[in-house]
């Protein structure tokens, strides 16, 4: 008897403490007025917490949080400022979430629609990142995850300046990688989808490269391996060598 009310105290503390953030009109991220019931999330909201995003909203304060953000179809969270995810924080986008600087330290993010990151994109810790629509890094990409994979991409991806990988990446067959200067490997990935890198393409030793019988990787400069193990299936194109 005594646990039966200790678990209905926890499931009713829980309960009491968490909180839900719901968008009403159009609007910035700050003001009360963009919130049902003026309940907004401020710059920081807790585990169990999830906020919904029904509406086209700018993002007008940098924020983190440990909690859930929903951008639901036809809605957007855009704005020059920076995300954190912590915790076991969980991210599902169908709109566009448009931010400064993207950090993913821990929990899921799964993008079906647009996730354009103006600057830079990092995933660390746990952090898992499943793209199965369109992504978008306006700067730089580091992957230091130790999630298997910390990225798994079905979709579009475009890396505007340097990509690197530090744990685990998986590209399904029907995706795709743009690197706009150079691509560095210090891990693991798996590329079943056509690659284009503008600039260098390094491998470094310890590591695993396979290219899938439907990948075709071209590089516009040099493709340097140090030791790297890899599978050629596909196709890989270096137009200054390596």
């Amino acid at each position: 008897m005594r646990l039966i009310l200790i678990v209905l105290i926890l499931l009713y503390s829980s309960t009491i403490f968490s909180a839900n953030y719901y968008t009403q009109q159009d609007g910035i991220w700050s003001a009360s007025s963009t919130w049902i019931s003026n309940n907004k999330p401020g710059t920081w909201y807790n585990s169990g917490d999830t906020v919904f995003i029904n509406h086209n909203i700018t993002l007008n304060q940098n924020f983190g949080f440990a909690g859930a953000l929903i951008v639901s179809s036809s809605s957007e969270l855009i704005g020059a400022r920076n995300i954190q995810a912590n915790s076991n924080s969980y991210i599902e986008v169908s709109g566009s979430l448009q931010p400064n600087n993207l950090t993913l330290n821990s929990g899921t993010l799964i993008n079906d629609g647009n996730v354009l990151v103006g600057n830079n994109l990092t995933i660390n810790g746990s952090g898992e990142f499943t793209n199965n629509g369109y992504l978008q890094v306006g700067n730089n990409f580091a992957n230091n995850s130790n999630a298997s994979p910390g990225l798994n991409s079905s979709g579009a991806m475009l890396v505007t300046n340097n990509f690197t990988n530090n744990g685990n990446i998986i590209f399904g067959i029907g995706s795709q990688l743009n690197v706009g200067n150079s691509l560095t490997n210090n891990s693991d990935i798996v590329f079943n989808c056509d690659v284009y890198v503008d600039n260098n393409f390094t491998s470094n030793g310890g590591t695993s490269l396979n290219i899938g019988s439907q990948s075709i990787v071209q590089i516009a400069n040099s493709f340097t391996n140090y030791g790297t193990d890899f599978t050629i299936d596909g196709a890989l194109v270096a137009s200054k060598g390596g």
